[in-house]
């Protein structure tokens, strides 16, 4: 019934005044009209509704301020709502910013706070001077992870700056006399995680963390910058590599820094020294737990110091002696973990001063010709997870050296004038140069490694195998550029024709 309602029905006027010639039509049109007496009914033409259509009201029609609710007419946009909408999400936004902006203001104000305590706590500053360091007291484990996370927290937020500067300077010179007592402290066998000489370790390293927070804290002014504390700092990273971790994972710095401590005088008579791998590995290996979080710290250390070196020129001398001790980590075994932060900070020091590239590669040179050649675990640089591919950390310091010196000018993804991309191309002069200067000074050194017994062709092999293996990842853009340059290299005078080969 509802069909025929909507149903142009116009034609049948024009039956109305013939004879029905079929009782079968006349008996389904009397059943028709005793449902619905109006079925038949003619409407005018401009009320016809067409299929999938929807008549319109007039304005007339319309009630103000109701909308249509037809699914098929499309509704007029209410300009006034749609302003309403933005301004109430800009009044959002700005209440939202406020509210962000309250919430730091407190974060700073308890901060604050919290400094006032720590500064009344160590009223006396500890080790004002060398000959009395350590007669003042001491900030606690607790209070440090403390000071640490909400540094942590206002460094996030970009708030540290907004701290009074002799506020930042106090609490500097507070961290820095932490941080020299661990320089030069040794662990021994038998330590335990609250031995003195731990304890007085992880405090100087955490006091180094919470200094490192600070420096590395956007719009810093300089006078944070205090190279006495970058020193202290290095210092206590390198000491606490070379002694306390290297000499539990490499015999040969057990026997360089500990082999002294293993002679005793016995009636005028010395004890021998022992000496050997298992020496190394049993004395402080019986504390496992403690070398695990001195590798931690020591690795989050490493980071920092690389950022800091991003942000601010460090000294030449202090910068070339962390690097050298970094690279040396290179060549010990089980401590993938500080390699990591190793690797990053040769590379940062690669790239930021470019006056020492020829020590860093030179350095990187002799590194590699002390590796093995072989073994479990000669590739312990993990590319991509999901894969389980590896690589030489060596080769890994390699490709982020020469990656780091290419420097493009801005804009240059935007660039569209031949000037322009001149500029770009002389960019990637740098990289090309280093690379040819690694593989003429690797080759030149083929012969003295031939007489160190030094396999060098399995070495080279290594290399270049891992090099293959990263040449299609576009995370490491260097590796065909250094096989390109090895191969120049292989048919220039250093290379297979030369009489050193």
């Amino acid at each position: 019934l509802e069909a025929l309602q909507n149903a142009d029905v116009e034609y049948l006027r024009s039956r109305r005044s013939l004879p029905s010639t079929s009782g079968q039509v006349s008996g389904i049109r009397l059943s028709l009209l005793q449902r619905d007496a109006s079925v038949f009914t003619c409407k005018a033409e401009a009320e016809v509704l067409r299929p999938g259509r929807v008549r319109k009201k007039k304005r007339s029609e319309r009630k103000p301020g109701k909308k249509s609710m037809s699914l098929n007419e499309p509704e007029e946009e209410d300009y006034g709502t749609f302003a309403s909408i933005k301004k109430t999400k800009r009044k959002t936004s700005a209440v939202e910013a406020g509210t962000l902006e309250s919430a730091h203001s407190e974060t700073l104000a308890n901060f604050t706070d919290f400094l006032d305590e720590m500064f009344e706590s160590c009223d006396v500053i500890v080790g004002e001077e060398e000959e009395h360091a350590g007669e003042g007291k001491r900030l606690s484990m607790g209070t440090l992870t403390s000071l640490i996370h909400q540094l942590e927290v206002l460094h996030n937020q970009g708030q540290l700056s907004k701290l009074p500067l002799e506020t930042i300077t106090r609490m500097l010179t507070l961290l820095d006399d932490h941080v020299k007592l661990g320089v030069s402290v040794d662990l021994s066998e038998g330590d335990q995680e609250n031995s003195e000489h731990f304890v007085d370790i992880t405090l100087a390293l955490e006091a180094a963390l919470a200094a490192l927070l600070i420096m590395t804290a956007p719009d810093m002014p300089k006078k944070v910058y205090r190279e006495e504390t970058i020193e202290h700092m290095t210092d206590l990273v390198r000491y606490q590599t070379t002694h306390n971790v290297f000499v539990a994972y490499d015999s040969m710095y057990y026997q360089l820094y500990r082999g002294r401590e293993e002679e005793e005088d016995d009636g005028g008579k010395k004890k021998k020294k022992k000496t050997g791998g298992g020496t190394s590995r049993t004395t402080l290996l019986r504390a496992p737990k403690l070398i695990q979080i001195l590798i931690s710290k020591l690795a989050t250390l490493y980071t920092k110091i690389s950022a800091l070196a991003e942000i601010v020129r460090i000294q030449d001398s202090t910068i070339l002696t962390l690097c050298n001790t970094a690279m040396n980590t290179i060549s010990v075994d089980d401590i993938q973990h500080l390699q990591i932060g190793a690797v990053e900070l040769i590379s940062t020091v690669f790239t930021q001063h470019p006056q020492h590239r020829t020590v860093v590669l030179d350095e990187l040179l002799n590194t590699l010709l002390k590796l093995p050649t072989s073994g479990r675990k000669l590739r312990t640089f993990e590319l991509a997870e999901e894969d389980s591919m590896h690589i030489q950390m060596i080769t890994a310091v390699l490709l982020q050296c020469i990656q780091g010196c290419i420097s493009l000018p801005e804009g240059f993804e935007d660039a569209a004038s031949e000037e322009e991309l001149a500029t770009a191309n002389h960019s990637y002069r740098a990289p090309t140069l280093w690379t040819s200067y690694f593989w003429q000074e690797l080759l030149k050194r083929s012969s003295s490694a031939k007489t160190q017994e030094i396999k060098f062709q399995l070495l080279l092999d290594n290399l270049v195998m891992d090099l293959i293996q990263v040449h299609n990842q576009p995370e490491w853009p260097a590796a065909q550029l250094l096989l390109q340059g090895l191969a120049v290299q292989l048919i220039g005078p250093f290379g297979l024709a030369s009489t050193l080969a």
